[in-house]
């Protein structure tokens, strides 16, 4: 069993690295962002980034800080998955819960990319709900940063990738760690 999670900021091209690994390495990904979508789907939220940001509080204060990495877990265990990518670790507890479910099969990646390469990328992927003005990114990721502990999660990350080149650099890199792994 090998379960990569995968973080980073906004931008960073943790998507990019998680469609690689489920198109050419055979991973399947699940995403805490995809239980957040599924709760705003059946709540008929609009989502937007500050609108599945507010669920996820209110998720976790009503059942826990492991609510969303015990659901993940339960949704592998019941698929019974091998090889799996686990796009959107945030919070510390995210990353401890999976490492204590999973223990040496669980490897933490984070990817690394310059602030101003994260935004012309986020830009140019024109998702709903990203912002559209530099300073509305920032502010964005410094509400991220401080509400989820992103900073002491990353510290956590045993493997990094830095996204600041091309598209190949950024498969090549990927392709070193899954045959390390």
């Amino acid at each position: 069993m090998i379960i990569l999670g995968l973080m980073g900021k906004i931008g960073s091209g943790k998507d990019t690295v998680a469609d690689y690994l489920v198109n050419d390495k055979e991973f399947t990904m699940i995403g805490f962002g995809d239980v957040t979508r599924e709760i705003a789907e059946e709540k008929g939220v609009k989502m937007n980034r500050e609108n599945l940001l507010e669920i996820q509080k209110e998720h976790v204060e009503k059942h826990g800080i492991d609510f969303f990495p015990k659901r993940i877990v339960e949704m592998i265990e019941e698929r019974k998955l091998e090889r799996v990518i686990i796009n959107g670790v945030r919070r510390p507890a995210d990353a401890t819960t999976l490492k204590k479910e999973f223990g040496d099969d669980f490897h933490l990646i984070l990817v690394e990319t310059d602030s101003k390469i994260r935004y012309e990328r986020m830009v140019r992927r024109g998702r709903v709900g990203d912002p559209e003005e530099y300073e509305a990114f920032e502010k964005q990721e410094k509400l991220e940063i401080e509400a989820f502990g992103l900073d002491e999660t990353f510290e956590m990350a045993k493997i990094t990738i830095t996204n600041n080149t091309t598209l190949e650099e950024l498969y090549e890199k990927t392709e070193e760690i899954i045959s390390e792994l």
